[in-house]
């Protein structure tokens, strides 16, 4: 039996990502690219908790 494909979805021109690491912190940084009039689904832009 074959393997299903997986899921994945493509939104071309729409976010840049990029790893950034600083002061001990690493990070994927994703960013918006597309036009404020672009249709497509977005990201939530939400703050992260404060660890402790």
């Amino acid at each position: 039996m074959p393997e299903p494909s997986p899921p994945w979805v493509a939104y071309p021109d729409m976010y840049t990502a990029q790893g950034e690491d600083k002061d001990g912190a690493d990070w994927l940084q994703i960013d918006d690219v597309a036009p404020p009039t672009d249709s497509r689904p977005k990201l939530l832009n939400q703050p992260m908790p404060p660890t402790t």
